[in-house]
């Protein structure tokens, strides 16, 4: 048994243009097009060298005045697999 989810999406207004462009020129359809790009771009192996929260805690250390730096970055990122 097959299963689609159903999503909406909201892009750039000239991307999605270029992207329904590019789905007639490949006689295929935009949600040919973006099941493609994800599949490609999940294929890559994922980036981690610097999380956002990891960029957060190497700011000047004048935003962090009274945090705990180390509990904040732990417990925002509890929950991420």
């Amino acid at each position: 048994m097959h299963l689609c989810m159903r999503t909406t999406i909201d892009l750039d207004d000239d991307l999605a243009l270029r992207a329904k462009k590019e789905a007639l020129e490949r006689r295929s359809s935009l949600k040919a097009l973006v099941e493609e790009g994800l599949k490609l771009v999940l294929a890559q192996p994922a980036n981690h060298e610097l999380e956002p929260l990891d960029v957060l805690a190497g700011m000047d250390r004048k935003i962090w005045t009274g945090v705990n730096v180390e509990r904040f970055i732990r417990d925002a990122r509890r929950g991420w697999k």
